[in-house]
């Protein structure tokens, strides 16, 4: 029986462990104001969505790497702004993550896109994956596991 059943917990732990793709997001705010993150979500999604959601940051910009959540010290809050949108304010210098396992937490979904307002300028949208409509801008992607994307704001 012990034969049978090592492999069979092995082949678990590998199927449970091995097999998620590891996803990292990140936004970098490389301007000398604060930027205002909206994300907008459905009506459906938004019900699950707490009033207030804590996402890790870190005060200064790192590089894009596979050692970047380990900066990740800090947390900022994403409050409900109207209806469907959460706002966040990344200070000057600043940057965000938020990663499939911090966003199962929490209990939301990475957005698809969020839109950035930089002072009197008007907002533009940053979609994650797909096709761009007129003004949108996507952010950059490297890697394939873990799959790394991010958005700089200049």
């Amino acid at each position: 029986m012990k034969k049978i059943l090592t492999p069979l917990l092995v082949g678990l732990c590998l199927l449970f462990s091995g097999c998620t793709t590891v996803q990292y997001t990140y936004m970098r705010n490389l301007t000398e104001g604060t930027a205002d993150i909206y994300f907008d979500f459905d009506a459906a999604a938004m019900k699950s969505i707490p009033d207030s959601v804590y996402i890790p940051c870190s005060a200064t910009s790192h590089p894009i790497n596979s050692n970047t959540p380990s900066f990740m010290t800090d947390s900022v809050v994403a409050k409900r702004y109207s209806g469907t949108t959460l706002l966040l304010r990344i200070p000057s210098g600043g940057m965000i993550m938020f990663d499939k396992s911090t966003a199962r937490n929490v209990g939301y979904m990475v957005p698809e896109k969020v839109k950035v307002k930089m002072g009197d300028k008007e907002p533009y949208t940053v979609k994650l994956v797909g096709p761009l409509a007129a003004g949108e801008k996507q952010f950059q992607t490297k890697g394939t596991s873990p799959k790394i994307f991010w958005y700089d704001i200049y």
